[in-house]
């Protein structure tokens, strides 16, 4: 019987249709491959994923080789079923898993058209990242397999193939290799990704000629008819542990570990600056120095390098006739070719410049902020005081520094971005720098007895001494405030809006409470700073912006603060068994028990099937799935009812394990008429326990309309200003009884789901079933993360299931008037009936208490606008589109206009 990587290459070159036959031919059987069926006229098989039959045959999901993120294990055995029969899809990653080389990198970007707003790509965001790769020569663009999105491609130079151990450090090369790209060109081309380095399809069964999915949109190849490749990042390893998500930054190079996060939060407080042309042109000297380590890190928004390359680039350019602003000095030597310091961006092409280490000496244009990282500014003009104290002068009481010598004297100026010249006759004597009036530079030396004949053009000899006033402005004074000291103690915070939220002040415990402005101006006395109020003003032009990013690092970058965002409580395993075995059966156990009623619907549903979704076990571990890795789309609200001790609130009892917070209860939220809901603030899964929310009213249900779809929640805790963030709340609710939830017809946000009584003796207690989840939470969180997430295909991420239930409890709650519009009416387009005669039957069919509600003008508001009402002939009035009867289309529509009814011609 032939191995699977042949049957693979023989229906790549063969029978299976193919749009671009070049992708096709990428297939040997060294390269990692993954193969993805469709379920048929299969059943799962019980306990395995991706495994289905149909009594003779059995087909399933595989990926060769096995254990590819570790140590790679030969799986390429016999294939004992008819590939062409059952495939949905071939996909590869561009490792060569038998020789460890990589061969090409991939990404996916999706495009939101036919989806709801917010899931995927806007043809906007789509068109202008097909622009800017437009501008890399080395990107090979393709249609995605739908035809919709793009799928971007960079090959490596088949002569010095980089060395990939495993899948992993393939994942960690392609990050590295998009992050070069992005700042080169300056777009951000991470900020959309479905994924970097992993398995893209190389066919599809939902390629058509027609929608010319994986076409060419644009070649890697030069001018001269050569492939551009792309050059291998020399820190690629740097993303080996950004890949394996042990942490979500890359690691600073050269930084002892207790000093990352120092470092890395150090990063993030600073105001992300975009790279303008000087910046590059920087970046670009200082890697010509191949004797030093020079490496823009994208995470982090900073530039690690070496003071001394630093130092050499300045003074070259300075010989050059080209100098840089300011100036630069460095006690190293440059003995050792690592990274010594790391550079933030400024306006004006500068950056700022921090040794690595604590307490580091430096020259003396190097300054020690109260944290005790040394620092300086590259390409950046001091003011007057910093540049005169730099170079040792002498404060005085008159706004002046003394100079033993002229040099001392030039390079403060220089180091405040100018330059002054001192005369050969005057270079041996103490030169003052003063503020003049208007803020000017004034120069003084002193004149000498034997300097009575001596005449300085430019110069003027007053006084015993020599002036001359340069139109340089030195108004800026000594900074005593050190803000970063601040930044650690007191914050101002704005909401995504950008209105003023409050202080947050550091606790000694190191927790950071939210306070008001007094007791912030109380802290910033306490540590020294007697003068808050203003400063307090700086807090605020310098405020951090509070987000919500669930399962993000605290610090984004650009004074971003991710703060109390939940995070998720276990690292996903990695002794995976390859043959798809479940590792975590109690949580199956849970979404079977819970999800069971799904089954009949689900094998009925035409996007299920195309999905390989066979069971409510399925979609729930998907529901959940998408909840964690796409915690910003909407999701279907899940509303579980049964008998008491029936099992429904395990659910989000287990989900709640998985996080370190952003389980909530919403009941009040959801029902309170004060609209306060602060606690949905930060909220990832919200639930509703035991409750009856339809005593609240109609408002209950616009509220879930507007909470489950909405891409933003307005949120407004008591005694709070209101603002918008983005929504990240997914819904739950439990109850006794099918009547607790508000469902009605034509629902398109709300899964119902009846939960059984558990089978009596297969009950588990509670503290020994929390104790198995947890053990079994690394594995059921590599499932969640490397579960293949369905198509989009609808307005939320995952579309609801109706079953009969919910079908029958929307019909209970029909008003009297959705009744009759259902039973006695039929939507005609072109027919109309008098509304008389409407009034006239409708109110017959009501019993006297209920006649009591309505009348012809409730009537006249209430018909659904598919029904227009208006005058139409012999001035009658008429409903338009209805008849009582089953008729024909008559070829156009009714609309109202000016309170007459206009027909419309249909397409």
């Amino acid at each position: 019987m032939p191995k699977t990587s042949h049957i693979i290459s023989l229906c790549l070159a063969g029978p299976l249709p193919h749009n671009e036959r070049r992708v096709a031919g990428w297939y040997n059987d060294a390269m990692e491959v993954q193969i993805m069926v469709d379920p048929g006229d299969g059943e799962a098989v019980d306990g395995k994923t991706g495994v289905y039959s149909n009594g003779l045959d059995t087909w399933y999901n595989l990926r060769i080789p096995k254990n590819a993120n570790s140590n790679a294990i030969d799986n390429d055995y016999d294939l004992r079923y008819p590939l062409e029969h059952h495939v949905s899809g071939i996909g590869m990653t561009g490792w060569d898993w038998k020789h460890k080389k990589s061969i090409r990198v991939g990404f996916d970007y999706d495009s939101l058209t036919g989806h709801a707003a917010g899931v995927g790509i806007s043809d906007e965001q789509l068109a202008e990242i097909r622009s800017k790769l437009m501008q890399v020569p080395e990107a090979l663009v393709l249609r995605s397999t739908g035809g919709l999105g793009i799928h971007l491609y960079f090959e490596l130079d088949p002569a010095s193939l980089p060395s990939t151990a495993n899948h992993t450090e393939h994942a960690a090369l392609a990050i590295a290799c998009l992050k070069v790209i992005s700042r080169q060109v300056g777009f951000d081309f991470q900020a959309n990704l479905d994924g970097a380095g992993s398995n893209l399809w190389v066919w599809h069964k939902k390629m058509t000629p027609e929608n010319q999915g994986l076409t060419i949109l644009k070649d890697n190849v030069n001018s001269d008819g050569s492939r551009a490749y792309m050059p291998v990042p020399e820190n690629w390893r740097l993303y080996i542990d950004v890949a394996t998500r042990k942490r979500q930054k890359v690691r600073i190079e050269g930084v002892p570990e207790d000093e990352q996060d120092s470092i890395a939060d150090k990063a993030a407080s600073q105001k992300a600056v975009p790279l303008t042309e000087m910046h590059k042109q920087i970046i670009s000297g200082l890697q010509q120095y191949t004797e030093f380590s020079t490496a823009w890190i994208p995470d982090h928004h900073l530039l690690q390098t070496h003071t001394y390359a630093l130092q050499k680039y300045f003074r070259e350019r300075e010989a050059s006739g080209i100098p840089l602003i300011g100036n630069f000095e460095t006690l190293s030597e440059g003995k050792d070719s690592k990274p010594n310091a790391f550079c933030f961006p400024l306006d004006g092409g500068g950056f700022r410049v921090v040794r690595f280490g604590k307490g580091t000496k430096e020259h003396t244009l190097w300054q020690m902020d109260r944290s005790n990282w040394t620092y300086t500014y590259y390409n950046q003009a001091l003011n007057f005081f910093d540049a005169s104290n730099a170079y040792s002068g002498l404060e005085d009481d008159k706004a002046g520094f003394t100079f033993t010598d002229a040099n001392a004297a030039i390079s403060a100026v220089q180091a405040m971005g100018h330059q002054i010249e001192i005369p050969e006759e005057l270079a041996d004597r103490k030169v003052i720098l003063r503020q003049h009036k208007g803020g000017k530079l004034l120069v003084e030396i002193e004149s000498l007895k034997t300097d009575k004949d001596l005449d300085i053009v430019g110069w003027i000899k007053k006084r015993g001494k020599w002036i001359k006033v340069y139109n340089i402005n030195v108004s800026s004074t000594k900074d005593s405030i050190d803000f970063e000291e601040i930044d650690e103690n007191t914050r101002a915070v704005i909401t995504p809006n950008h209105t003023l939220s409050g202080w947050y002040i550091r606790h000694d415990q190191g927790m950071w409470m939210q306070l008001g402005k007094d007791d912030a101006r109380s802290k910033l006395k306490s540590i020294g700073y007697e003068m808050a109020e203003p400063i307090l003003g700086q807090t605020i032009s310098k405020a951090w912006i509070h987000v919500n990013l669930p399962f993000r690092e605290e610090y984004p970058g650009n004074r971003q603060w991710n703060l109390n965002a939940a995070q998720l409580k276990f690292n996903p395993a990695t002794d995976v068994d390859p043959d798809g075995n479940s590792q975590h059966p109690h949580w199956d156990l849970i979404l079977d028990h819970i999800g069971k009623e799904l089954d009949n619907y689900l094998i009925e549903l035409p996007w299920a099937q195309r999905n390989g979704i066979r069971t409510g076990k399925d979609y729930l571990m998907l529901w959940i799935a998408c909840m964690i890795r796409e915690p910003f789309e909407p999701m279907p609200y899940l509303f579980l009812y049964g008998l008491q001790e029936s099992g429904k609130s395990i659910l989000h009892e287990a989900i709640s394990l998985l996080m370190t917070k952003g389980v909530i209860r919403a009941d009040t939220a959801i029902t309170n008429t004060s609209d306060f809901n602060g606690e949905l603030a930060g909220a990832i899964l919200c639930v509703i326990e035991e409750k009856d929310i339809t005593k609240a009213g109609a408002a209950v249900y616009n509220k879930i309309k507007d909470w489950v779809i909405s891409p933003e929640i307005s949120i407004h805790a008591k005694h709070k200003q209101v603002y918008q963030q983005r929504n990240s709340t997914h819904w739950i609710q439990c109850a006794n009884l099918k009547t607790d939830c508000p469902i009605f017809k034509g629902d398109t946000r709300i899964t119902m789901i009846q939960v059984s009584p558990l089978i009596p003796g297969t009950e588990i207690a509670k503290p020994l079933l929390r104790e198995k989840l947890i053990e079994e939470g690394p594995y059921f969180l590599a499932t969640l993360l490397n579960a293949s997430l369905p198509d989009l295909e609808h307005r939320m991420r995952l579309p609801i299931v109706v079953t009969s239930n919910k079908d029958q409890l929307a019909d209970s709650n029909r008003t009297v008037l959705e009744a009759f519009l259902d039973d006695k009416c039929f939507y005609v387009p072109g027919a109309c009936v008098p509304f008389a005669e409407f009034c006239t039957i409708f109110l017959a069919t009501l019993d006297e208490s209920t006649k009591e509600d309505w009348d012809r003008g409730k009537l006249y508001g209430a018909l659904p606008s598919m029904y227009p009402i208006g005058t139409y002939t012999g001035n009658t009035r008429y409903i338009g589109n209805m008849s009582f009867t089953p008729a024909e289309n008559q070829g156009f529509v009714f609309t109202c206009k000016s309170k007459k009814l206009v027909k419309n011609i249909e397409d």
